[in-house]
């Protein structure tokens, strides 16, 4: 297979990669401020398929 075919294939392989993650950013965007509500931010994690990642931290 030539280098240029390669080329072409990972481009292609790159942009359906891409276009079927495109639901997680959409998850992002359809509600501003969802680390405020942990019930919300647990339906939209289920929605889009994304695991939800909690911190917790300790401020003095």
């Amino acid at each position: 297979m030539s280098l240029m075919l390669r080329f072409v294939l990972t481009g292609i392989a790159t942009l359906l990669i891409l276009a079927t993650t495109s639901k997680s950013v959409i998850a992002q965007d359809a509600v501003p401020g969802w680390h405020s509500n942990l019930t919300q931010a647990l339906r939209l994690s289920e929605e889009s398929g994304k695991p939800l990642f909690i911190v917790f931290r300790c401020v003095r």
